[in-house]
């Protein structure tokens, strides 16, 4: 995810906290986390995802979860989706799978807008 996030470049503070948070969240060993908090999120994709059997069967929810963090900083840029594209052929998913999961990405955000709308609708109190 981080990776991906740092494709235009710049790994923002957002999207390496967003990343640390998610990682938290399912409860990743403590050392990972620490290890996220440095990591420089510059290796290749195709040598990150090889050996892991695990990931055949997730790559399509850890594509999703890339394109949220590399928006988490407000942005999903062309850079980083360049490298999202990369890590979806790696994982041999087409450009059109991904532009669904892309789709349920952008789908999500706009429901939540939504929802923010309704139940905030003087604006969010926080």
């Amino acid at each position: 995810m981080l990776v991906c996030a740092n494709g235009d470049g710049t790994l923002a503070d957002a999207e390496r906290d967003w990343v640390i948070g998610y990682a938290s969240a399912y409860n990743r060993d403590p050392a990972i986390i620490e290890k996220l908090k440095v990591y420089k999120a510059d290796e290749d994709l195709e040598t990150l995802f090889s050996g892991d059997p695990l990931i055949i069967e997730t790559r399509r929810s850890l594509l999703l979860d890339a394109i949220q963090a590399c928006a988490a900083d407000g942005e999903y840029s062309e850079k980083e989706r360049a490298v999202v594209l990369k890590g979806a052929k790696a994982l041999n998913i087409s450009e059109d799978e991904l532009k669904k999961i892309e789709e349920i990405y952008f789908e999500t955000v706009k429901l939540r807008e939504k929802r923010l709308a309704v139940l905030y609708p003087k604006g969010l109190p926080y």
